[in-house]
């Protein structure tokens, strides 16, 4: 797998007390909807060995569970589980994983779960989990969705569902993005519109109540109750914004290039690092002034070159 190499500034989320803290979002209906696809980054302060709830994110809490609905659930026929379903005109089951609450306590961790129409998949850390049968498309009678809840209040359920914890980077798609798609930018913020993206919310502010939208449809969402932005060490932004200045202490030829590159700086260059638009590190090398592009695929790449003063130089390259 290849290493994240983060670039940019403290990345942030939301925090949520597992008291009455959520995030509000716009009305949305996803009636008849036959694609769905939701992602997060989660990590639980706590988990509850009683019967109760973390929501992560629901849509419609008057059907059981959602009509879209990702979640943590403690209850005892189902102790300590990762469940994630959609309630369809035909079927209303949730794919569930059992999960160890001492290796999910403290720790992040990346969900997506998948809808086609015809199944729901859940996939856990970039990996598949399992699938159920999900035939039909979705219903739900009201058009009310939360970040870190299943519902403002405990209407429909005889305890609270409020999330301890952490969320970062929640995204909603209205396709079914497979694991490849999941897995290539799993690691990184998504800050920009992209097809079939409904709404993503990298949670980046630093102060406020509101929760931007970065897929340019404007949901912004309303944190309520006291949830607040903090540090995350997840989906940093991984786009490169190179100065002015630095693009011009470096001298690097031929660009663009098809083969080999050759670098030259002003004072000693010490290492080499080649990442992808991703922001994900391909190779780094010690002590040399070239670098190889004969296997990359075409089109833009990062260098981020370590100085023998300590200085750090970041410059773009084309591989054509």
């Amino acid at each position: 797998m290849l290493a994240l190499f983060s670039l940019t500034a403290q990345d942030r989320c939301v925090e949520f007390d597992g008291e009455d803290d959520r995030i509000d979002l716009p009305d949305l209906d996803f009636s008849g909807y036959s694609a769905v696809t939701v992602e997060a980054w989660v990590k639980f302060d706590s988990l509850p060995s009683s019967s109760n709830m973390q929501g992560i994110y629901c849509v419609d809490p008057m059907n059981f569970g959602g009509a879209i609905y990702l979640h943590y659930v403690y209850l005892p026929s189902l102790p300590h589980t990762i469940s994630f379903g959609v309630t369809t005109d035909s079927s209303s089951q949730a794919l569930t994983y059992f999960i160890n609450p001492m290796n999910w306590t403290g720790f992040w961790h990346h969900l997506a779960g998948t809808f086609d129409g015809d199944s729901s998949r859940l996939y856990i850390d970039g990996a598949y989990i399992g699938s159920i049968p999900s035939p039909g498309t979705i219903v739900q009678s009201t058009n009310k969705h939360w970040i870190g809840t299943l519902d403002s209040v405990p209407t429909f359920l005889s305890y609270d569902s409020h999330l301890d914890g952490r969320i970062d980077e929640l995204r909603v798609w209205d396709k079914t993005r497979s694991l490849s798609e999941i897995q290539e930018d799993m690691n990184c913020a998504i800050s920009e519109p992209r097809p079939n993206l409904l709404f993503v919310y990298n949670l980046n502010e630093t102060s406020g109540s509101l929760a931007y939208d970065s897929s340019g449809n404007g949901f912004q969402g309303v944190l309520m109750n006291g949830a607040n932005f903090t540090y995350s060490e997840v989906a940093p932004n991984c786009v490169l914004k190179l100065s002015e200045q630095e693009q011009n202490s470096v001298i690097i030829h031929p660009n663009p290039a098809r083969d080999l590159i050759t670098i030259e700086t002003e004072q000693e260059l010490t290492t080499i690092v080649l990442i992808d638009d991703k922001g994900r590190k391909i190779r780094q090398l010690i002590g040399k002034k070239s670098i190889s592009l004969t296997e990359l695929c075409s089109g833009t790449y990062y260098l981020i070159l370590e100085l023998e003063n300590g200085e750090v130089l970041h410059c773009a390259i084309t591989k054509q």
